[in-house]
């Protein structure tokens, strides 16, 4: 099937979100029927769709004429969408009997042609039923839109009480700004001697205020003496921790190094015990070996004693003998 163009309504809504005014899916299909020549029908079907943008407003519609206009915002269709809008889909209405009637007039249409229109008298139905859930949507938007205005009623009404209590408080600030001029113009006629009691008042407040500022000057420099010698308390406790903490650097080197003596020392005993103990045990085995010669040297002593006594008795005996062989010999001669 041929589709032509055609100049029907178009509306198109130039937002950042593309959705429908009020509703999920609004679509308004305008059928318009052509018989050409040959008998042959042609129906172009011009989609209208209205469109919202993200805060529930329609920024922009343009009409069948080119013309386009701002839509108010609001939450439901406003006045001037919703004219064209009902304008649309009375249009649509109109169009889509004229089309029924006008398909039932062609009764020498080809077979093809026959189930060609079926699909479209198909789709045509499918179309009624959108149509007509359209018309339900435009009936609700039309309760919303009763709601709106009663809602706007409602407000106006308050806006009237509170232009009314404004009217009021102005009324009031007008009675106070008077007797505030009133009081103003008594205060000016102040007698003389109050005057003269205020302006004591005031030299006594000056003189005071002096005395007091003096006080304050001489605490200042009292404060000031005594952050110098906070500051200096600072400086010589700073200085008194550096020298604490010399003192512990050197105290831990002291004690590191005392650590280092008492192993060396310890070290050194061990080792002189050892030598010690081992000139000890030399000197014992010596005096043993020692021990043990003066006994063999002794017993030496002992036998070679024995052995000269014994030399001796035998040389007494010899001397014995030979005297006694002199004797004989001296006797015999």
């Amino acid at each position: 099937m041929a589709i032509e163009p055609s100049s029907g309504a178009f509306i198109e809504a130039k937002a950042d979100r593309k959705e429908p005014i009020g509703l999920d899916c609004i679509g308004i299909y305008f059928i318009t029927v052509y018989k050409s020549n040959k008998n042959k029908v042609t129906i172009l079907i011009v989609h209208c769709v209205a469109m919202q943008s993200d805060d529930d407003s329609c920024d922009r519609l343009d009409t069948e004429d080119g013309q386009f206009f701002d839509a108010v915002e609001s939450p439901i269709l406003p006045e001037s969408c919703s004219s064209v809008y009902d304008s649309a889909v009375d249009s649509a209405a109109a169009q889509f009997a004229q089309c029924s009637m006008k398909l039932k007039e062609f009764p020498e249409i080809s077979s093809d042609e026959n189930s060609l229109s079926s699909g479209v008298t198909a789709n045509l139905k499918c179309k009624q039923l959108e149509l007509e859930a359209l018309f339900l949507k435009n009936k609700e938007l039309s309760v919303r839109r009763e709601i709106l205005q009663k809602e706007k009623a409602a407000v106006l009404k308050e806006n009237e009480a509170l232009d009314k209590q404004i009217a009021e408080m102005k009324i009031v600030v007008a009675d106070y700004e008077t007797a505030f001029e009133a009081q103003q113009e008594n205060e000016f006629l102040i007698s003389d001697e109050k005057l003269e009691e205020v302006r004591a008042e005031r030299n006594e407040l000056r003189n005071d205020l002096q005395i007091a500022e003096n006080a304050i000057s001489n605490l200042q420099k009292v404060y000031d003496r005594l952050r110098k010698s906070v500051d200096q308390m600072r400086q010589n406790e700073l200085l008194l921790n550096s020298a604490i903490d010399d003192c512990r650097s050197k105290y831990r080197e002291s004690e590191e190094r005392f650590v280092q003596f008492t192993a060396y020392a310890n070290n050194e005993i061990e080792e002189a015990e050892k030598k010690a103990k081992e000139e000890t045990a030399m000197k014992e085995a010596t005096l043993l070996e020692l021990r043990m010669k003066c006994k063999f040297l002794q017993l030496q002593m002992e036998t070679l004693e024995k052995t000269r006594h014994r030399k001796n008795e035998e040389i007494r005996e010899l001397t014995l003998i030979c005297n006694s062989l002199l004797k004989n010999t001296s006797l015999e001669e």
